[in-house]
């Protein structure tokens, strides 16, 4: 009795050492996949600071390019509202030239007409100086 009960005892040592075994086995695979894991952690954290790093320069790149278009905008505006006031200064100037250009044209109109009329006198005077150096040549023959 007490060998069949060692038998049984072994016997149930030996499933136990080969459960011992097999748990030792996966506890093994286990700590291998938590080193991996761990691996993996360390590599994925590193990426992770490194994207961190790209995206804190992107981002200061981003504000600066933002602050250079900020500026921009606010020069182009100050620009455009200077030639606004150029363009309005000679939409004035231009305004005062034709008034200008208008009263010069009533001018010379008036300086044409009385060309005119100074001409017709001339030519009557003309008219008049061969009347009369007309009759003097006939005097003189």
């Amino acid at each position: 009795l007490a060998e069949g009960n060692e038998g049984q005892h072994l016997q149930i040592i030996r499933e136990a050492e080969n459960l011992v075994q097999g748990k030792k086995t996966e506890l093994e695979t286990l700590k291998d996949q938590i080193c991996a894991q761990k691996q993996e952690l360390l590599f994925l954290e590193q990426q992770v600071t490194e994207r961190t790093e790209e995206l804190h320069g992107l981002q200061d790149c981003i504000s600066q390019r933002k602050g250079d278009l900020e500026e921009a905008l606010r020069d182009g505006e100050t620009e455009a509202h200077e030639k606004l006031l150029q363009i309005r200064e000679i939409k004035v100037l231009l305004g005062e030239l034709s008034d200008e250009k208008n009263e010069l044209d009533v001018q010379m109109n008036e300086k044409r007409a009385q060309l005119l009329v100074l001409k017709k006198d001339v030519r009557k005077e003309e008219e008049n100086l061969q009347a009369i150096l007309g009759q003097i040549s006939k005097h003189k023959m």
